[in-house]
């Protein structure tokens, strides 16, 4: 069930991803085309996540949800069983363990130490203590009427910061990241969604990063304000995008015409 538009505390992450509105995710692959986002909504539910992407949630759990709820969601392999589907080890293991996924000795092992690391910066271990985590929020963007969604690793009003578990944590590795996946949508929808949501501005955004290799760097990145404000400019044309097609019920693949492109490297 959805619930009215605002901010919510305490929602398990499987509910929120049951809300019916529109994501920084949804928005990436409506990016690429309308009929790209059409094809996602249809095999979302059938996606596996990559390792990268398995540690990344379950270093999130450990540290934002603490270690009881981490072991209700993830439990380690036995020194010699591999995660092979299949394989009569592992098989028993997913047996014993229900639902919770399974995490081989030195995934789990780098969990922990990428948990550890975070935590223990001093700067990373104040903005823990002051902030709110796991916030989830609904919003009717005033000029589509569409609804959002989204959630706050962590809410230190006007801030929001984000952790993200990445390869590379120096300024041109994590910009090039940015650039790939599209980070700075994420700050500029949740910036403008809590500035309506609670009527105070929030101008201020900051990656927590952490490297997923030994050793385990952690660098702090506030974005600047223009670039937060270009985020918005891009999401609100996809919005109008989005509406456009669903008002229409039409969802192309292209755009239709013959485009020319600029190769700016050199801000990449």
């Amino acid at each position: 069930m959805t619930p009215a538009p605002g901010i919510y505390f305490n929602v398990p992450f499987v509910d929120y991803l049951k809300w019916d509105a529109l994501s920084k995710s949804g928005l990436g692959h409506l990016a690429e085309s309308p009929a790209q986002y059409r094809h996602w909504l249809s095999v979302r539910d059938d996606f596996i996540p990559t390792d990268p992407m398995i540690v990344g949630s379950a270093v999130d759990v450990l540290i934002f949800d603490g270690l009881a709820e981490f072991h209700s969601q993830f439990f380690r392999l036995p020194v010699g069983v591999k995660r092979s589907p299949g394989t009569m080890k592992f098989t028993i293991e997913l047996l014993r363990n229900g639902d919770k996924i399974a995490l081989p000795v030195k995934m789990w092992d780098r969990v922990f130490a990428i948990a550890d690391a975070v935590q223990s910066a001093p700067e990373v271990a104040e903005i823990l203590a002051r902030s709110r985590s796991q916030v989830s929020f609904l919003w009717e963007e005033p000029k589509t009427k569409l609804l959002l969604k989204g959630r706050l690793d962590l809410w230190d009003p006007p801030c929001i910061w984000d952790l993200k578990v990445t390869g590379d944590i120096t300024p041109r590795g994590w910009r090039r990241q940015v650039f790939r996946l599209n980070q700075d949508w994420q700050a500029g929808l949740y910036c403008e969604a809590l500035t309506y949501l609670t009527g105070e501005v929030h101008d201020q955004w900051g990656w927590i990063t952490a490297r997923d290799q030994p050793a385990h760097g952690v660098q702090i990145y506030d974005l600047k304000q223009n670039d937060l404000v270009e985020a918005w400019i891009m999401i609100a044309e996809h919005l109008e995008t989005f509406k456009v097609c669903n008002d229409n019920n039409a969802w192309p693949a292209n755009s239709g015409t013959r485009q020319t492109i600029s190769l700016n490297r050199s801000s990449r």
